[in-house]
């Protein structure tokens, strides 16, 4: 577990150092997300958003998202709804079915405020199923903010 952690960390370390000279030209935001799950998340172009985290004893979480569409509600608030999927590993002290795998797919739904240029508030329900290793319900709910580079 620790490697997988450890390796998700110099790739997001990598990649950070990477985007960081386009950043600007390319529209990548990026910043924290409390709650369910509580952890990193990262914009790419407005369209593309990314999710990581982790519990150092329990689970890692990674989830990638598609905007399908985002527009304007109500000046300065706006809305999205995409389709994703998302990856979870369990240690074994969190699951009792000996499998430490979880996939799935979800559709979030969001409303992002910016209350200056590149501070963005978010709030993000993200309703889906659990494919891996049994069929169930699941619903992901953040708070955050992203900073827009």
């Amino acid at each position: 577990m620790r490697r997988i952690i450890t390796a998700l960390l110099c790739l997001g370390l990598g990649l950070g150092g990477a985007t960081s000279v386009s950043a600007q030209e390319q529209g990548v935001a990026a910043g924290i997300m409390l709650g369910s799950p509580t952890g990193i998340s990262i914009l790419l172009r407005d369209r593309v958003a990314l999710g990581a985290a982790w519990s150092f004893r329990d689970y890692i979480h990674v989830h990638g998202d598609l905007w399908v569409y985002h527009g304007p509600l109500v000046e300065p608030i706006d809305w999205y709804v995409g389709i994703g999927a998302k990856f979870r590993a369990f240690s074994d002290s969190r699951r009792k079915d000996d499998f430490p795998v979880g996939i799935g797919a979800r559709v979030p739904l969001g409303l992002r405020f910016f209350p200056l240029e590149q501070l963005e508030l978010f709030l993000e329900l993200a309703p889906g199923i659990s494919l891996v290793p049994d069929t169930s319900p699941d619903l992901d709910a953040v708070l955050g903010v992203r900073f827009h580079f």
